[in-house]
């Protein structure tokens, strides 16, 4: 692969990345950029960040950082975890955040605030934006972003949720389902804050379609059961299915 064709994936990664985190004044300026550098590469996925940047530039910051709460923290389908996309909440997503933490440390990629799991979608991000580990970005966060926005069934919600027992769980889905009560449904449908709702969903679907725009290799999940191994990876036998390398 050409040296451009990998540094614009590691840029796109480390500013998606950053557009994942808590919303800051800064993120106009990301979403600006990586709708910039999607325009030739993935001019659909450009489309989608750029309503996200317009939301960004017409919405005050806190109004932001209340729809990002509402849409990712406190709701499971869109829970910014790959494990739990991928896996639900069941010891395969422990595996996962232990293979993930060997990566990082065989790499020598710390990141900087270990309050965070590791397997959130940001920090698994930054990580592939330094390191340039494609099986990360194949195998997991393109399935969890098919999941995210949709285009595949994600995982049984329990009533733990991504964080464990306290997390507060609400009920339906945040492409399309509808709240019962509360503050969170003021939030998500109402007439201010919907916009904010489909900003986000509008950016995750960015997110995807940049990423399998950019990394076009067949996605070769694993099995249902399974869950990512330090340095696994999986080709095509005779017969068409996958095997381990």
């Amino acid at each position: 692969m050409e040296v451009a064709a990998v540094e614009l994936r590691r840029q796109l990664l480390g500013l998606f990345a950053r557009l994942l985190e808590y919303p800051e004044p800064e993120s106009v300026g990301q979403a600006r950029a990586c709708e910039e550098l999607l325009a030739e590469a993935a001019p659909e996925a450009a489309g989608y960040v750029g309503a996200f940047r317009r939301y960004l530039e017409g919405t005050p910051i806190g109004r932001v950082q209340e729809a990002y709460t509402a849409f990712f923290d406190l709701n499971p389908v869109c829970a910014p975890y790959i494990g739990y996309q991928l896996f639900g909440e069941t010891y395969r997503r422990s595996v996962l955040m232990l293979a993930l933490l060997d990566r990082y440390r065989a790499e020598g990629f710390e990141y900087t605030n270990r309050s965070e799991l590791p397997d959130r979608i940001s920090v698994v991000m930054r990580y592939a934006s330094v390191s340039g580990d494609e099986d990360v970005v194949v195998e997991g966060l393109i399935p969890a972003l098919r999941r995210m926005t949709g285009v595949e069934e994600g995982p049984p919600v329990d009533g733990r949720g991504p964080m464990g027992s306290g997390t507060p769980q609400l009920e339906g889905h945040s492409h399309g389902g509808h709240l019962e009560e509360g503050v969170l449904l003021e939030m998500t449908e109402g007439s201010t804050a919907g916009s904010g709702r489909r900003a986000f969903e509008a950016l995750l679907t960015g997110i995807r379609l940049a990423l399998e725009a950019l990394w076009p290799a067949p996605r070769t999940v694993l099995p249902t059961g399974r869950a990512l191994e330090v340095g696994e990876a999986t080709r095509q036998n005779g017969n068409g299915r996958a095997e381990e390398a």
